[in-house]
C-alpha cells in the first residue's frame, strides 16, 4: 500500500473574516466596559457631590464697584464647585447693601460706597483679585497718546476709581484740577461724543475702547460685616472662602500703583456702585475745627513744614469767624505722663496755630487711635454748644501697632462720631494707613509732604490752599 505524505498545504486554515469578527467583538466588549466604567464613575462623582452638598445650595451675594469687576472671579469660583460646610456655594451679583463681599479697588471710593450703604468691612483682610485695564472710549477710536488730557471726560461722579486712575496717567500734575472739574460727570450718562475713561466692560455702547498704557485698576475682594445684610453665619463663611479663593488665583497678586489719595479727595470720593450717591466729603465745607497733629518720630521729615501746612488753613478759618483748636500727640515721652495727646489750644483764635506747631518737637510713636477718640470728645462738646457741625482734621503718619485693636477701635469710633462731627484724615508719608480710621472718615487724603501736604490739609479743612 502506498504511504500518505503530509505537506504544508494540508494544514487547516482560519478564515480571515473570522479573525476580523473576533477583533470587532473584543473591541466592542472593551468599549462597553469603558462606557459602563465611565457611567459608574460619573454616577459616583454625582453621588459624591450630592453627598457633599447635603445642605443644598447657598447663594453668596457679591457687590461690584463697577460692572464686570467681579465677573471673571465669580465664574472661576463657580467652576471650582465650592462646598462650604455641606453647602454648594453659588455666587451672584447683589447691591452693596445686601452683599457679603465687595469687589473693587481698595480705596477711599470703596469706603464711600460702603458708608453710603451703611456697611462696613469685615474682620478678614481683603485679598487681591486681579486687575482691569482702563482706557478711552469714544465713537471714533481715540489714541490716549494723541488726546489732550483736558478733552477727556473723567466720570468722578459714579466711577471714581476709573477716573482717578486715568487722570493720574493722562494729566500728571493737572489731574486734581480735572477731577474736581468732573465731579458731577457720570459714566452712565456718557454717549461717546467725547472720549470718556472706562474699562472695556463699562465702555458706552457704540464706542471703541483703547487702553491707556500703564493704567490698571488693582482689584481686591473685601469681606463685609453682616450688619444690614440678609446674611447669616454660613454666608459669612462662604464669603471668607470666596475671598481666600481670590487671593490664590494666578495673577491675583499683580501689583499696580494706586494714585495718591489726594486725587480721590479732589474727585470728592465719588458715588457708590449701583448709582447710590455717597455722602458728601468734608472737602469744601468750613466749620469750627480741631486740628489733631501727629508729632511722633515718623513726622520728623515734615517738621520744618508742618507748622505752615496746618497754620495757614487754621488762620483762614479764624479769619472767616470759625473757632479753631489744636492738639498734638505721640507716645508719652516724659516721666509721669500717661496719655499720648496734648491740648495745645482750645477752641478760639486759630492765628496762633502755626507758631505753636513750629515750637513742637517730634519723638515716640503715633498713638493715633487713642488720641482720635479723645479729640472727638472735645469736638462733640463744641458741636453741642454751638449746634453746628465741627470738623476734626487728623494729620497722621499712621498708627502704632500696640495702640488699640481694630475691633475695639471700630466700635469706639462709631460711638464717638456724632451727627455734627466731620472727621477728615490726611495721611503723611509712606507708612501704612489706618484703614479703620479712613473708612470712618468723611474725607481722606494722602501726601508725601511739601505743597501736596499744604493742599491736602487746606482742602479737608474746607479752605483754599
Amino acid at each position: 500500500m502506498a504511504g500518505r505524505h503530509r505537506t504544508d498545504t494540508d494544514s487547516p486554515k482560519v478564515a480571515g473574516w473570522l479573525i476580523v469578527a473576533v477583533i470587532l467583538v473584543i473591541a466592542l466588549i472593551a468599549a462597553l466596559v469603558a462606557w459602563f466604567a465611565l457611567r459608574d464613575s460619573e454616577r459616583d462623582a454625582r453621588s459624591e457631590a450630592e453627598s457633599d452638598c447635603i445642605e443644598g445650595e447657598l447663594t453668596l451675594p457679591v457687590a461690584e464697584a463697577f460692572p464686570g469687576a467681579a465677573e471673571e472671579l465669580m465664574n472661576a469660583y463657580r467652576d471650582s464647585a465650592p462646598v462650604v460646610r455641606d453647602h454648594c456655594i453659588v455666587p451672584e451679583t447683589a447691591p452693596v447693601a445686601d452683599a457679603a463681599v465687595f469687589v473693587g479697588v481698595d480705596s477711599p471710593a470703596a469706603d464711600a460706597a460702603l458708608k453710603a450703604a451703611d456697611r462696613s468691612r469685615g474682620t478678614a483682610s481683603p485679598q487681591p483679585a486681579g486687575t482691569k485695564a482702563v482706557g478711552l472710549a469714544a465713537r471714533e477710536a481715540a489714541d490716549p497718546k494723541d488726546t489732550a488730557a483736558d478733552q477727556v471726560v473723567y466720570p468722578a461722579g459714579d466711577q471714581t476709581d476709573i477716573a482717578v486712575t486715568a487722570a493720574a496717567k493722562l494729566a500728571g500734575d493737572n489731574a486734581a484740577e480735572l477731577l474736581t472739574r468732573d465731579r458731577g460727570e457720570k459714566l452712565a450718562d456718557a454717549d461717546g461724543s467725547r472720549p470718556v475713561v472706562a474699562t472695556e466692560a463699562t465702555a458706552p455702547e457704540g464706542t471703541t475702547f483703547t487702553p491707556i498704557e500703564g493704567a490698571e485698576l488693582s482689584l481686591a475682594a473685601i469681606p463685609l460685616d453682616a450688619a444690614g445684610a440678609e446674611a447669616d453665619e454660613e454666608v459669612t463663611r462662604a464669603a471668607a472662602d470666596f475671598t481666600e479663593f481670590a487671593g490664590k488665583q494666578e495673577g491675583a497678586e499683580a501689583e499696580t500703583e494706586r494714585p495718591d489719595d489726594a486725587l480721590y479727595a479732589a474727585a470728592g470720593n465719588g458715588a457708590v456702585a449701583g448709582g447710590e450717591r455717597a455722602s458728601e466729603s468734608a472737602d469744601g465745607a468750613a466749620h469750627d475745627t480741631l486740628f489733631l497733629v501727629d508729632t511722633s518720630a515718623a513726622m520728623e521729615p515734615q517738621a520744618d513744614h508742618l507748622g505752615a501746612a496746618v497754620g495757614k488753613p487754621a488762620a483762614e478759618l479764624a479769619s472767616d469767624g470759625h473757632a479753631v483748636a489744636l492738639w498734638n500727640y505721640s507716645s508719652p515721652l516724659n516721666p509721669g505722663v500717661t496719655v499720648p495727646y496734648r491740648t495745645n489750644l482750645g477752641f478760639g483764635d486759630g492765628s496762633q496755630v502755626e507758631g505753636v506747631v513750629d515750637a513742637l518737637g517730634t519723638g515716640g510713636v503715633p498713638m493715633t487711635r487713642t488720641s482720635v477718640l479723645a479729640a472727638l470728645g472735645s469736638v462733640q462738646s463744641q458741636a453741642a454748644q454751638t449746634g453746628k457741625p465741627v470738623g476734626l482734621v487728623v494729620v497722621t503718619t499712621g498708627t502704632a501697632p500696640g495702640d488699640m485693636d481694630d475691633e475695639s477701635f471700630r466700635s469706639a469710633l462709631k460711638d464717638a462720631l456724632g451727627e455734627n462731627v466731620e472727621l477728615a484724615v490726611v495721611h503723611v508719608g509712606d507708612g501704612e494707613t489706618d484703614k479703620v480710621l479712613s473708612e470712618n472718615a468723611k474725607a481722606t487724603a494722602k501726601a508725601d509732604g511739601g505743597r501736596a501736604l499744604d493742599e491736602a490739609v487746606a482742602r479737608l479743612a474746607g479752605v483754599e490752599s
